[in-house]
C-alpha cells in the first residue's frame, strides 16, 4: 500500500501468505481501517508477524482472522478485532528473537525458552517446526512430529534449576482440528536426586 495512505477503507480482502512473504499488511498511515482475512501465516519464513503498524501509524483498525499476537504495534491507538478476541489496544509482543517478556510473567510461559533450559531429551526429531515455536507469542507457530511409536515416545524437559518458579497451575498440549494425540504423559521432579512422578497420563 502508498507509504502515505491514510484514512482509506480496505475490505473484504483475502491475503494468502507465502514463503517469501515479508508482511501482509505494512501500515504507516492513520485513520486507515483494513477488514478481511490473511490465510497461512506459518508459511512466513523465520516466524516475523504478518501485520505491522510502525511508529508514526496510530488510530488505525484491523479486523481481521488474525490474533493480536500476530502483529507487531510500534505504536499506540490502534485497534483489532477478531472472531477470538474482543477489540481493544495491540500489544506489541516485545523484540523478536529477543527475551522480553519471557517465562512466567503473566502466568504463562512465553519464550520460555530464552529463560529457561527446554530440550527434546529423547525420541525422534519433529519433521517441522521448533520447541521455541511452543513459546511464541505469534500465531500459527508449532512443533510437529509424525507416527511416534508409543514405544518410543519423544520427551521434553522444561529445566528450572537456576530460577525455580513457586506453582505451575496449569499445563497442557494443543492440537489441530480433527487430530487425538494420544500417550501424553506429564511429569515432574523437585530435586535433582529425585525420581519423577507422574502428574497425569492421558
Amino acid at each position: 500500500m502508498p507509504y502515505e495512505a491514510s484514512g482509506n477503507s480496505y475490505v473484504h480482502f483475502q491475503m494468502q501468505c507465502r514463503s517469501q512473504t515479508k508482511r501482509a499488511i505494512k501500515c504507516s498511515g492513520t485513520y486507515t481501517n483494513f477488514e478481511g482475512h490473511v490465510w497461512d501465516t506459518y508459511l512466513m519464513n523465520d516466524g516475523e508477524p504478518p501485520v505491522e503498524f510502525i511508529s508514526i501509524a496510530h488510530r488505525n483498525q484491523l479486523a481481521s482472522n488474525l490474533l493480536s499476537t500476530s502483529i507487531l504495534n510500534n505504536r499506540e491507538y490502534n485497534d483489532i478485532t477478531s472472531p477470538f478476541e474482543q477489540t481493544g489496544n495491540i500489544s506489541a509482543p516485545g523484540l523478536l528473537g529477543k527475551p522480553g517478556m519471557i517465562g512466567n510473567q503473566d502466568d504463562i510461559f512465553v519464550q520460555a525458552d530464552k529463560k529457561y533450559t527446554v530440550k527434546q531429551t529423547a525420541g525422534k526429531a519433529p519433521y517441522a517446526g521448533s520447541i521455541s515455536n511452543c513459546f511464541s507469542l505469534i500465531d500459527e507457530q508449532s512443533m510437529n512430529y509424525l507416527d511416534v511409536p508409543a514405544s518410543v515416545p519423544f520427551v521434553i524437559e522444561m529445566d528450572f534449576t537456576a530460577d525455580p518458579i513457586k506453582m505451575l497451575n496449569m499445563a497442557g498440549v494443543s492440537f489441530r482440528w480433527g487430530e487425538s494425540p494420544q500417550n501424553i504423559k506429564f511429569e515432574y521432579l523437585t530435586t535433582l536426586d529425585g525420581t519423577w512422578t507422574t502428574a497425569k497420563d492421558v
